[in-house]
């Protein structure tokens, strides 16, 4: 999976590998050294249940032998996210805290056996693979992992509102970029947009979607106000599983295009893609 960066709107949006390994049986006896004394990151909007669910996950999850030195990036106009050192790699990792489903975020217990120790175990599913990852923990009460399975879905709340909000800020600047704009006097397609588009389409022949949807991308930062583009863009991303970029694109579309035939059969897809996310 890459590591994505998609400035469509303004904001940076990180696509990255999600917290944890599928299918990893992290066992603890005791707590490691941590770094519960070490400030959290937070930002001036923050609410109180906001900044104690960052506390909470991170003293609990580091309990885990995969999980060291957790970070909360609250940088604004970008999307909240969370990055850890992984010591079986000492490799860092970050997390794109929005693709997880809020509602397959659950606790539950391993009663091991004799290679292993009985546990709590906090599991949690992301959207863009459907891809199902856990902790586990036998230095958790069940307690412990029902506090941090509230802090992770109040987390994942958080990061999906400030997103919605970023998306809607850039939504209104690209309206304003894009007044008067009609599809009888559009502009002239720039000789930049028009490379873009040429090896956009040369990677979606070859299936390749990811550089596709990047060239798109590429296309739009020069020639923003351009439907066709915009609706190419949202079909790759929402055929990869990357729906908010999805969405974002696809709304852009309809703004400038709102009674275009294909308008409904758009609106449509933008609900899908939003059933997908879980909301």
């Amino acid at each position: 999976m890459k590591i994505r960066r998609d400035s469509l709107a303004g904001s940076a949006v990180v696509y990255a590998c999600l917290l944890a390994l599928s299918g990893c049986a992290a066992y603890s006896m005791v707590a490691p050294a941590d770094d519960r004394d070490q400030p959290i990151s937070s930002a001036p909007d923050d609410t109180p249940e906001v900044v104690q669910a960052r506390r909470v996950l991170r003293d609990e999850v580091e309990k885990t032998p995969l999980v060291r030195h957790m970070e909360f990036d609250v940088k604004p106009g970008e999307v909240r996210s969370i990055s850890y050192t992984d010591p079986s790699t000492n490799t860092e990792k970050v997390v794109e805290i929005v693709q997880l489903l809020p509602d397959s975020i659950a606790i539950s217990y391993s009663a091991g056996g004799p290679m292993e120790y009985p546990a709590w175990k906090l599991s949690y599913t992301e959207y863009q693979g459907m891809n199902t990852y856990f902790w586990l923990s036998s230095s958790w009460s069940q307690q412990d992992a029902q506090a941090a399975a509230d802090a992770l879905k109040t987390l994942v709340l958080d990061a999906r509102g400030h997103l919605d909000a970023s998306n809607a800020e850039g939504q209104e600047k690209f309206k304003q970029t894009c007044q008067g704009w009609s599809a009888q006097n559009a502009p002239v397609m720039p000789d930049e947009a028009r490379q873009h588009q040429a090896t956009a389409e040369s990677d979606y022949a070859r299936s390749d979607l990811d550089d596709a949807g990047d060239e798109y991308l590429a296309a739009l930062k020069v020639y923003p106000c351009w439907p066709e583009g915009l609706h190419k863009r949202a079909e790759i991303l929402g055929a990869t599983g990357w729906y908010t970029g999805a969405i974002d694109s696809m709304r852009r579309y309809l703004i400038l295009l709102p009674s275009a035939p294909d308008a409904q059969a758009a609106r449509n897809e933008i609900a899908v893609w939003q059933r997908k996310m879980g909301d």
